[in-house]
């Protein structure tokens, strides 16, 4: 099984499919009458995301993973609307503390991990960046937590679920377009023995 969710990560990140899917699902969820409004702080993203209350699944339970476009996200945070997933979650991050100004660089990362238990596979995704003090932070529903190691914030965030990281990805997110649109760059990855 373990071998199988490699291969799908591969095609999935590697070769590039997540990412366009991901582009292509936002493109199509954009709001044109809305913008992400900066903050003077970071931990303020997480108090406007209502710390992950507001969760909402992707349609049709979650099968087929869409990514809504930050200006939709904040539509529904003024709305104060479900506002989505974990993906959504993180992009509205990393969209907002690069328009704040408030980071050096910024990652939508994503990782599969395996419930130490039962052997269950999930998957979560965060968003990890640099502040501007240089120091490399992780965040998901909560306030950023501060990481010792490139990789350590998959380790942290599937510790939460009782998990342990099999496969990760850091797509760097190279600049905000001045419609709010991410631009995805570079892709690094890690595989866990």
């Amino acid at each position: 099984m373990k071998i199988l969710l490699r291969l799908l990560y591969f095609i999935w990140n590697f070769v590039g499919v997540g990412m366009w899917w991901y582009s292509l699902t936002m493109k199509f969820s954009k709001n044109r009458h809305f913008s992400v409004t900066p903050v003077d702080q970071a931990w303020k993203i997480a108090d406007r995301l209502d710390w992950g209350r507001r969760y909402r699944k992707d349609k049709w339970d979650g099968k087929l993973d869409n990514l809504t476009h930050p200006t939709e996200i904040q539509r529904r945070i003024d709305r104060t609307l479900e506002i989505g997933d974990c993906d959504d979650h993180s992009i509205y991050w990393a969209t907002c503390l690069l328009k704040s100004d408030l980071v050096l660089k910024v990652w939508f990362s994503f990782f599969q991990m395996q419930n130490k238990e039962t052997g269950k596979l999930s998957g979560h995704v965060v968003c990890v960046f640099v502040d501007k003090d240089n120091v490399m932070k992780w965040c998901d529903y909560r306030r950023p937590k501060e990481i010792t190691s490139r990789w350590n914030w998959a380790e942290q965030s599937a510790e939460l679920y009782g998990a342990k990281p099999i496969t990760a990805a850091m797509v760097h997110i190279t600049e905000i377009r001045e419609d709010d649109t991410p631009v995805f760059g570079d892709i690094d990855k890690k595989v866990w023995k």
